[in-house]
């Protein structure tokens, strides 16, 4: 009888371990501030995001893109982000509309 719950216990605690994952919606916030703070830091360019898309894609991957204004000039942004819940990794790429 306890080797069953045992079981069952490892069972459910597998289970929440590998569908928890950080919110997709709360991961494209983080992007979102992360590309701004980017270029506040690092460029003279203004940007302006106007809406940041991520979509999961597999175990700790993550997709997007934003339509972007940058120094006035409205372009697409394409994202990648690797996350292990505590922090993430981006990397984006310009693309002509």
């Amino acid at each position: 009888m306890n080797k069953i719950f045992s079981f069952l216990f490892f069972g459910i605690f597998l289970f929440a371990f590998l569908t928890c994952r950080i919110s997709t919606e709360y991961l494209a916030e983080q992007v979102q501030e992360g590309i701004i703070e980017h270029y506040k830091k690092n460029n003279s360019e203004i940007i302006f995001i106007q809406k940041l898309i991520l979509v999961h894609k597999a175990g700790n991957e993550y997709i997007g893109g934003a339509d972007v204004s940058l120094d006035g000039i409205q372009c697409r942004i394409s994202i990648n982000v690797l996350s292990d819940r505590k922090s993430y990794n981006a990397e984006w790429s310009f693309k002509k509309r």
